[in-house]
């Protein structure tokens, strides 16, 4: 048990605190927009266009701490666009407009979930004595502060409706969060970052069969295309990134 409690009662540094708190924001508002994404263009689209935080890290990276622009980035994006276009079709006026929205809800789900990601790497650069695992709880704290005031201002409501709700709430907490976070805050500092971009890279397109497969969602050979380009813009974005670091 003493690998799995430990206790910390150093004192924590304004400045973690103020990083924790932009962490939970972002997280915050990185589920609500993509659990809107997912409702309006499945799980599968909704998961691709989050993994496009790869190209927004890229841009607020050129825009804000000077990184300089890599000729790759000029190819992966359009690339990552055409394979999209070649998901929902090219005539995006013929789309409903809840299609839409779940479209523009996923790429929001993209800029939030890319400075999540950017406010995480500054908690850890800061020597303050704490463990990831306490920061993530931290953070975690804060996206409830901003999640549980939105669902009263929403007029929605905590009653978990059923017994098959309570079981997949509890499995998306235990497995998809709690354990998958630990895994992967644990395992990929020790992987190669090409491997690392594979394996996280199968979220997304596993997210996207098992849409196909677990709820029909029709699917022709020119979206498949369209998936295959966009994981490999994405991937190809990944390993660039982790280079240029």
């Amino acid at each position: 048990m003493g690998g799995l409690v430990k206790k910390e009662r150093h004192p924590i540094a304004p400045k973690t605190i103020l990083y924790c708190a932009l962490c939970g924001l972002c997280f915050a508002g990185d589920l609500y927009c993509w659990h809107i994404s997912i409702l309006y263009v499945g799980p599968g689209l909704a998961s691709i266009l989050g993994n496009f935080q790869v190209f927004v890290l890229t841009i607020i990276s050129l825009l804000f701490f000077g990184q300089p622009l890599r000729v790759l980035f000029l190819i992966l994006l359009p690339l990552a666009f055409s394979g999209l276009f070649l998901i929902i079709g090219f005539n995006w006026d013929a789309l409903p407009d809840q299609y839409r929205i779940g479209v523009y809800f996923g790429l929001i789900t993209a800029l939030l979930y890319a400075v999540f990601i950017l406010a995480l790497r500054k908690i850890q650069q800061i020597n303050d004595n704490i463990t990831f695992t306490y920061a993530l709880l931290l953070v975690s704290l804060f996206s409830c502060i901003v999640l549980g005031p939105l669902v009263l201002i929403l007029g929605k409501s905590f009653t978990i409706p059923s017994l098959s709700s309570l079981t997949s709430l509890v499995c998306l907490a235990l497995f998809s969060q709690a354990i998958g976070w630990a895994c992967i805050s644990k395992s990929l500092p020790s992987v190669i970052p090409s491997l690392a971009g594979l394996i996280l890279l199968l979220q997304p397109a596993l997210a996207f069969s098992w849409d196909v497969l677990l709820f029909d969602r029709p699917t022709t050979t020119m979206q498949w295309l369209g998936v295959v380009i966009v994981l490999a813009a994405i991937y190809l974005g990944m390993n660039s990134s982790k280079m240029s670091d």
